[in-house]
């Protein structure tokens, strides 16, 4: 069976283009609409993501399917599945900067106190650093800094 170019052009690629471009408006509607869970971020980053993983492979199969099946019209199909690969890509890019750019806006108690904890890490690496380093010899220094984690060389 032969699909004629006219088919495939006005038949097939704008079911396969409004099918590729599916993904999107749902997300968009979802998003307005407030069905996302409670992790919005997450969820568009999450599917954006699966589907840019799932465009470039099929992308990638259209090759080996035409010589294995002999169906050269699916060719035609190649480029568009690539361009909506290289759509859902920078838009999974953009979510997941957006959610580690805007996170600690809903947690900034959180965020400080852990900014508190690495800084009492650091500063307690330092002192008990500069008192193995300037009290006995042949003492290592663990990553807890406790007189338990010093150990005789």
């Amino acid at each position: 069976m032969t699909l004629s170019n006219h088919a495939v052009r006005f038949g097939l690629k704008p079911i396969v283009f409004l099918a590729s471009l599916g993904p999107f408006v749902y997300l968009v509607w979802a998003a307005w609409t407030g069905h996302l869970s409670a992790n919005p971020l997450a969820d568009l980053t999450n599917e954006t993501g699966v589907w840019t993983l799932r465009l470039v492979c099929v992308t990638l199969a259209i090759t080996p399917l035409r010589k294995l099946t002999g169906w050269n019209v699916v060719i035609k199909f190649r480029r568009m599945a690539g361009l909506f690969a290289c759509f859902y890509g920078p838009l999974h890019l953009l979510t997941h900067w957006l959610v580690h750019r805007f996170s600690c806006l809903s947690q900034p108690a959180v965020l400080s106190l852990h900014r508190a904890r690495v800084v009492a890490g650091v500063t307690r690496q330092v002192r008990d650093g500069a008192r193995v380093r300037g009290g006995r010899e042949g003492v290592a220094w663990g990553a807890g800094g406790d007189d338990d984690d010093l150990v005789e060389e």
